[in-house]
């Protein structure tokens, strides 16, 4: 066991090829803090981690997360992701396109399926992206550290909100469904791999697995680069201080727009967290 810090290994430009989903981020003040890349997803395969993570976490004085899960739910109403009155989904797409639509739909989601039809398509697209993955677990892995900060009194809060989430995802072309539905045969395989990039801790090749979001260049920028810009803007006054963990979607980690990347130009040395031994957190209880 490698103990609290783990092994970082000292660099003058970080790492792109490290496995490791922890970083430390050290200010020129010399204050540390950590960032971790999570994933969004209920699935035993990926709550399995390296003991130093959950050690970092517990040590921390602040833990920043894309959202307050706690007030996630309540911040905005259900009728957020609906269609405005008097518009249809099948009003977006050719008689043809919604046919090959609302058939996939029927199958997928079954009596769901009807009230897809009134949702917003950026939606019905996640709508499909969590049926795609079984849920094994109890909680995602943002969840279970929301949940443990919770429990050990450590300060915690959202850099974005749910509005802000909401308001890139409408800028999702309609299209994206479509397309969605008809690769619909290596959606699955393209979940698997992603599940298995995150659980060797391989952040060159969960970058690959956005590379369909290049199709829609304006919606990738909103939905990483910008996000990523934002993140960094609302947690640099904290990592001056230091005793930071901040514990983000692993996608908005790597890349030259990622934040890494973006941390080290701003003055920080980023160092991957490296050793230690890993432990099945579904098997912890506080």
């Amino acid at each position: 066991m490698m103990g609290i810090v783990g092994l970082a290994l000292p660099c003058h430009a970080y790492d792109t090829t490290a496995r490791s989903l922890l970083w430390k981020i050290t200010s020129k003040g010399g204050a540390v803090s950590h960032v971790f890349g999570t994933i969004h997803v209920a699935d035993t395969m990926v709550l399995r981690h390296r003991d130093t993570v959950l050690q970092l976490l517990d040590a921390s004085r602040l833990a920043l997360m894309e959202l307050d899960l706690d007030s996630m739910m309540t911040s905005v109403s259900p009728t957020r992701l609906l269609l405005p009155k008097g518009t249809t989904l099948a009003s977006m797409f050719t008689e043809e396109e919604w046919k090959e639509i609302s058939v996939y739909l029927e199958e997928k989601l079954g009596p769901m399926a009807r009230m897809a039809t009134m949702m917003k398509p950026a939606g019905v697209v996640a709508l499909l992206m969590f049926q795609e993955v079984e849920s094994t677990a109890e909680w995602s892995v943002d969840q279970f550290m929301w949940n443990r900060c919770a429990a050990k009194d450590i300060p915690r809060r959202g850099l974005e909100t749910v509005e802000e989430q909401l308001t890139i995802l409408e800028t999702l072309p309609p299209s994206v469904l479509l397309d969605v539905v008809r690769s619909s045969d290596t959606t699955t395989t393209t979940m698997s791999d992603l599940l298995h990039a995150y659980a060797q801790e391989d952040l060159p090749k969960i970058l690959t697995s956005s590379s369909e979001l290049s199709k829609w260049p304006e919606f990738e920028r909103a939905i990483n680069a910008e996000r990523n810009a934002t993140m960094i803007q609302r947690a640099q006054p904290h990592l001056e201080r230091g005793g930071v963990f901040i514990a983000i979607g692993a996608l908005h980690l790597p890349g030259v727009a990622g934040i890494l990347a973006r941390l080290e130009s701003a003055g920080y040395t980023v160092e991957p967290v490296l050793g230690s031994s890993r432990i099945a957190w579904w098997t912890l209880h506080d």
